[in-house]
């Protein structure tokens, strides 16, 4: 279904209609209103996501108004929210109404979710009021929302010069560039909009959003302040702010943050969890990442006996709380937890890598080799040995790791960091020769500072500074014959 940024104060009847009717679902009253009213507050639901709620207005809409044009397509689109695209086919088939605007809108969704790209746009091309401003937003929003953004740029750049002035053209064309990725010249317009209407939440988030994209993680949470600040219930503000915040590595914050996102919905209670688990544990507060990981997998297992579930996901969690169990000394019970993931999800590496990272760190050395032998022949890319290599350097074992990071890099020399981890393993080995080598590939050559920061990391205060001697010849080799002399 289109949906947009829509304008401060327009809002404002439909909110008061969404409170009559629940209040009397709430009272147990029945409420008589229109089709067309239905459908509003059923495509209200699908736009916050409450899917379930949505489908049961369409169902009482229906019962009360057969074959209502508003909730057949708003029934149909419903059916596309939940990838059901045959069912959304059989009920735009049912529509008495084929010529009408909306009926066409609806069919052209159903095109672009076949990839039926010129069909679509065909039938666009048929709507007589194609030229005028409301269709114009409407057909950028479709093609914005369905995935394409770049289909909608022809339909706004015609009009700029005509609609520049206009509050809704704009948002509709700062969404567009926002989503082709054009975020300063998104960033430009969300700011006149927000000139226009400075407590209008969606603005905000646009231009959070913008920043965001580009890395501007302190620029988004000061957006998405503003936008709570106009609407503090906004879930989906909660959300982006959280995620910002791991970024920069305030876990606390990130976590009260996704305690808000699940208060208002933003988020799945799961995902919640898995969010919360995963910032609990970069802060190694092993215990409570493990209550939040053991909730997000109860969850899924219950979804499990319902519905498809994501096997990658839930691999993760199995995985992630193994290691939280390990750490906390609960070493039989992380290791039953990868024997679980390997029989509920057989061929995935991720489980034998987890478990041979936890026999290294328990000095079961033959035993983690062979579960990492495994994970390769599972998946023998580059990416499964940058992470063994990447597990072995954590252990300060820089000579495995430095096999496991050129056999990456043969396999793909392109993988992210490969190139600099070998850097930094070669310097940890003091092979000047090798990090030359090494620091030259990478994309960003590693300094004096960088290199204090790894070696920090991966070694002891005593070999930081015994190393200190060897970084000094990084900026001058003729050091060494000097010292030979």
């Amino acid at each position: 279904m289109p949906r947009n940024n829509s304008l401060p104060g327009k809002d404002q009847e439909l909110n008061e209609l969404i409170a009559n009717y629940e209040e009397m679902q709430t009272a147990g009253k029945s409420i008589y209103l229109d089709g067309d009213q239905l459908a509003d507050i059923a495509d209200f639901y699908a736009m916050e996501r409450r899917l379930q709620e949505a489908q049961e207005v369409v169902t009482y809409g229906l019962h009360l108004h057969p074959g209502n044009t508003d909730l057949l397509i708003e029934q149909a689109y419903l059916h596309l929210d939940n990838k059901e695209i045959q069912k959304a086919v059989d009920v735009a088939l049912s529509i008495a109404e084929e010529h009408a605007t909306e009926v066409k809108f609806l069919n052209a969704e159903i095109l672009l979710n076949q990839e039926k790209f010129e069909e679509a746009e065909s039938l666009l091309n048929t709507i007589e009021e194609r030229d005028e401003l409301d269709i114009i937003i409407e057909i950028a929003y479709l093609y914005i929302n369905t995935g394409y953004p770049n289909k909608a740029l022809p339909w706004l750049a015609p009009n700029l010069e005509q609609y520049k002035e206009d509050e809704n053209f704009i948002a509709v064309l700062a969404d567009c560039l926002s989503a082709v990725e054009q975020f300063e010249k998104a960033e430009y317009y969300y700011n006149t909009l927000i000139d226009k209407a400075p407590f209008h939440a969606p603005y905000w988030m646009g231009l959070a959003r913008c920043y965001y994209n580009n890395k501007e993680y302190p620029k988004a949470i000061e957006s998405l302040d503003f936008a709570l600040a106009a609407d503090e219930h906004l879930g989906e503000a909660y959300l982006m702010k959280a995620h910002s915040l791991i970024h920069l590595e305030n876990e606390f914050e990130a976590i009260a943050a996704y305690e808000k996102a699940l208060q208002y919905s933003a988020i799945s209670s799961h995902f919640a969890h898995m969010f919360m688990g995963l910032a609990y544990s970069n802060k190694e507060e092993w215990e409570k990442a493990d209550i939040h990981f053991n909730s997000a997998l109860t969850e899924m297992n219950i979804n499990k006996a319902k519905e498809e579930v994501d096997p990658v996901l839930m691999v993760d969690l199995y995985c992630n709380q193994a290691i939280c169990l390990s750490k906390q000394g609960h070493y039989e019970a992380a290791l039953h937890l990868c024997e679980i993931a390997k029989d509920d999800y057989p061929g995935n590496p991720e489980p034998y890598l987890t478990q041979g990272r936890i026999y290294m760190t328990h000095e079961e050395v033959d035993k983690a080799y062979e579960q990492w032998g495994l994970a390769t022949q599972y998946a023998p890319d580059a990416e499964t040995w940058y992470q063994i290599g990447t597990f072995n350097m954590e252990l300060g074992r820089a000579e495995d790791a430095r096999t496991y990071f050129e056999e990456a890099a043969k396999r793909n020399p392109e993988i992210e960091g490969v190139y600099e981890e070998l850097a930094a393993a070669c310097l940890y080995l003091q092979d000047l020769t090798a990090f030359h080598k090494y620091n030259m590939l990478s994309k960003d050559p590693v300094d004096f500072s960088g290199l204090n920061k790894r070696l920090k990391e991966i070694g002891t205060d005593d070999l930081v500074e015994e190393l200190r001697v060897f970084l000094k010849l990084i900026n001058d080799p003729n050091d060494e014959q000097k010292e030979d002399n």
